[in-house]
């Protein structure tokens, strides 16, 4: 099935887990040509770009990830993943209140997700509230008692 974008997108994931960066971006940039609406390749690409803009400074890569997670949010206004990551782009743009309502929005919706808890407790933390941060935290741990990336968040 050639013109099905989702063994791109798994391509892409399985680069990502291989931390092969060029050949992720390009099976995820292939699987958004050949599925513009593919959020999970969406968000990929829009990650590499937030990231990307981190050591380029420039903010175009900034204003196309922007544009991918808006698309994605009008498509699942209630995605995480998508929520957690206009969180990052505007904590970067010096907006860091409208950052924590979109992750207490992702975590309202989805309270095991752990990256928005994470980037929530981080943003309390560079406010002084470490007491607000450990609690996000340890409410990430109670919401799935079982993962161990929220143990390790909370241990940190």
């Amino acid at each position: 099935m050639p013109k099905d974008a989702e063994p791109y997108y798994q391509l892409g994931v399985t680069y990502v887990n291989q931390q092969d960066v060029r050949n992720a971006f390009a099976m995820f940039s292939r699987a958004v040509a050949l599925n513009p609406k593919h959020a999970g390749a969406q968000l990929q690409l829009a990650t590499f770009q937030i990231l990307g803009s981190q050591s380029t400074q420039d903010p175009k890569l900034i204003d196309d990830a922007q544009r991918r997670i808006a698309e994605v949010l009008a498509a699942k206004p209630d995605d995480a993943n998508a929520l957690q990551l206009r969180a990052i782009t505007e904590d970067r743009l010096g907006h860091p209140e409208a950052a924590q309502e979109d992750l207490q929005r992702a975590l309202a919706k989805s309270p095991a997700h752990i990256r928005s808890a994470v980037s929530l407790a981080n943003l309390r933390f560079r406010e002084n509230d470490t007491a607000g941060a450990e609690k996000i935290l340890k409410q990430a741990v109670q919401s799935d008692p079982k993962s161990v990336e929220a143990a390790l968040a909370l241990a940190d």
